[in-house]
């Protein structure tokens, strides 16, 4: 994948991630309403765009034979989560969280 991204031309990669950014993380961001929905659309984005390719591209198996249910199944709780789910600095304790 690396190489792949590597290859493409700066300007390639640039209008892909200018279309992903308008028409997915942003519409999707406003939806959200969240202080971290940015990352969160990106997190949601890394996820699909990885089955995409694992699935399409690649064609790994079982993930290229996997019925449409059982990808529903096993990825809609993890998105579900992403999108709605508390952040990791949320579920800790005050007194173990990062200072930024």
């Amino acid at each position: 994948l690396l190489v792949m991204v590597r290859s493409t031309d700066e300007a390639g990669v640039a209008m892909l991630r200018e279309y992903v950014e308008k028409e997915f993380g942003s519409q999707l961001a406003d939806a959200i309403h969240a202080s971290d929905a940015a990352l969160r659309c990106d997190l949601v984005w890394a996820q699909l765009f990885g089955l995409a390719v694992g699935r399409y591209a690649l064609q790994t198996e079982p993930l290229a034979s996997a019925d449409h249910d059982t990808l529903v199944a096993w990825l809609g709780p993890i998105l579900q989560h992403l999108l709605t789910g508390p952040s990791p600095d949320s579920r800790r304790p005050m007194s173990t969280r990062r200072r930024r």
